[in-house]
């Protein structure tokens, strides 16, 4: 267990350090902020507008960052080969897969209550008043963004498998999308 918590960490470190992360937060922010102009604009209740602009900011803010930096840690570790360095020492691959996934999410955990404080300023310069019923929308967007995130590294880890044994899309591809009948002959026959 501490050489997945040491992995973690090690991950929780190189994806705060990564451009992409801050980028993706600012934007998220960004959209946070477009909330007041909205809300300004409506006819109805501009608090309404603004909650839910925010929770919809954060999950799409949230899945963003799941998606590039999830997709981008492993990618990096292959480039760098630094991945067979460690997979070289006395760590199983399930040991590497779930130290990388704990320290993206708690990246993610981060993001998200960086912008759910955010959110929470907003709506008590509004109301004068903490609305912490959003804790119950909250929690779920970020359940659903750990989901996304499995898939992202899942999917990330092992596509170099999926490239090398070929995968059924491969002969869908190869057949109608080069515009040649002869394409589909150096198709692997077990993708076929």
């Amino acid at each position: 267990m501490n050489k997945v918590l040491a992995i973690g960490l090690n991950t929780f470190k190189e994806s705060i350090r990564d451009k992409i992360f801050y980028s993706l937060l600012f934007f998220a922010v960004i959209l946070i902020l477009v909330s007041i102009v909205l809300g300004k604009l409506t006819i109805g209740d501009p608090m309404k507008i603004i909650k839910d602009f925010g929770l919809g900011s954060i999950s799409i803010g949230g899945t963003l960052i799941a998606i590039f930096v999830g997709i981008g840690m492993v990618y990096k570790e292959m480039e760098k080969r630094t991945i067979y360095i460690i997979l070289s020492k006395p760590l199983a691959r399930w040991q590497f897969l779930m130290g990388k996934y704990l320290g993206l999410s708690l990246t993610i955990l981060v993001e998200v209550a960086v912008m759910a404080v955010l959110l929470f300023a907003l709506c008590f310069a509004y109301e004068k008043i903490v609305p912490w019923s959003l804790l119950t929308a909250i929690v779920p967007i970020y359940i659903e963004i750990m989901i996304i995130l499995a898939f992202a590294v899942f999917f990330r880890f092992f596509k170099p498998v999926f490239k090398r044994h070929g995968y059924p899309g491969h002969f869908y591809h190869r057949a109608f999308h080069t515009g040649s009948a002869t394409a589909c002959q150096s198709v692997p026959r077990h993708c076929v």
